[in-house]
C-alpha cells in the first residue's frame, strides 16, 4: 500500500476494510508491514484509541473502523479494497464471501465483472457446502 501506511492512520486506514475485528496476522499481510513495524504502529494506535489488540485479535474501538475508513475517501477505500481481495486471495483462498465482500468494494477500481464473478463464486460454494443462508446472502 503507498501513500501513508507507515503511520497508524494510514494503517488503520487500509484495515478499515476488514471489519471491526480480525487477527493480527492478516493486519500484517495487509499493511505489508514487517512485524515488527507493525507492532510499533498498533502500539501506537492502541495508545491513542483507535484499535484494542488482545489474544492476536485487532479490534476497532467504537467507532473508529468508520473514521478510517471515511478518512481513505472513495479513491483510498476502492484501492483498499481491492488490496484486501488480492491478499485475501492469496492467503486466503476458501475465504470466498470475504474475497467478494473486498472484491464488491473494489468495484470502482476493478470494474464489475470481477465482482460479480467472486459474488458467483462464493455464493456457489456456500450452496456446495449446503450453506443456505450465506448463499441468499451472496
Amino acid at each position: 500500500m503507498a501513500g501513508n501506511v507507515g503511520t497508524a492512520p494510514g494503517v488503520m486506514g487500509s484495515l478499515s476494510v476488514l471489519g471491526d475485528q480480525f487477527d493480527v496476522h492478516l493486519a500484517a499481510e495487509i499493511s505489508g508491514l514487517p512485524p515488527s513495524d507493525l507492532l510499533h504502529v498498533l502500539d501506537i494506535a492502541q495508545r491513542e484509541g483507535l484499535v484494542v489488540v488482545e489474544d492476536g485479535l485487532l479490534r476497532f474501538a467504537a467507532g473508529q473502523r468508520e473514521q478510517a475508513y471515511r478518512n481513505l475517501g472513495l479513491h483510498g477505500q476502492a484501492m483498499a479494497h481491492a488490496h484486501a481481495a488480492d491478499v485475501l486471495e492469496r492467503v486466503r483462498p476458501r475465504d470466498l464471501p470475504g474475497i467478494a465482500e473486498q472484491r464488491a468494494g473494489a468495484v470502482a477500481v476493478l470494474g464489475l465483472e470481477p465482482a460479480l464473478g467472486a459474488l458467483d463464486d462464493a455464493a456457489n460454494a456456500a450452496e456446495r457446502a449446503l450453506d443456505w443462508e450465506p448463499a441468499a446472502r451472496l
